[in-house]
């Protein structure tokens, strides 16, 4: 009776043995091609900040170290490729005759170092002086600013006011360096007799 007791002990444990081998193996095979299909398939490319910096403001000067522009936003997002988000921007740019332009809207992306995407409730004004109430106002949804150039562009519906006069277009090219505004479509205009 032992003897056989033996048999069937050793004949489950054999079956126990190889259950427990062929599943061992049958892991590994899984392991080894799960990881050399992960080795295979190509990076996936993360759009991930490599810095950020909140509250900052960046200031332009001409040769002679006279300040001609400025970036300021609540937040900049910067990655590796050289592109930027930032939130709340607003671009500042003095002209020869002392005016300013101001620009600014909810979010902007930098595209390179001089292109700048500016985009919800954009707001373009033109002071004369700090003392003075902007003498022109312009709003629109998009607007693609050129740094390096004074120029920028929509496509958009846009809509301006200066002294008693509206305006509404769609579509618009500037530039500041000439203070030329052109509208491209759609325009219609109100001026109010006072």
């Amino acid at each position: 009776m032992s003897l056989t007791l033996a048999r069937k002990l050793l004949s489950r444990n054999s079956l126990v043995f190889w259950a427990v081998l062929a599943g061992g193996i049958t892991l590994v095979i899984w392991i080894t091609d799960t990881t050399q299909t992960a080795l295979r398939a190509p990076p996936v490319a993360k759009h991930e900040p490599d810095y950020y910096m909140e509250k900052f403001k960046l200031t332009i000067t001409d040769p002679q170290g006279v300040p001609l522009q400025w970036l300021e936003a609540d937040k900049m997002l910067h990655y590796v490729d050289r592109t930027a988000e930032l939130t709340a921007p607003l671009l500042r740019a003095v002209q020869a005759n002392k005016g300013e332009w101001r620009v600014r809207a909810l979010l902007g992306s930098v595209e390179s170092d001089q292109q700048i995407n500016l985009t919800g409730d954009v707001t373009v004004e033109y002071h004369a002086s700090q003392s003075v109430a902007s003498a022109l106002s312009l709003r629109t949804d998009q607007l693609r600013v050129n740094l390096a150039d004074n120029t920028g562009a929509t496509d958009g519906p846009v809509t301006m006011e200066q002294a008693n006069a509206r305006v509404s277009a769609v579509g618009l090219r500037f530039d500041l360096n000439q203070q030329q505004m052109h509208l491209l479509a759609n325009v219609r205009g109100q001026y109010a007799v006072q």
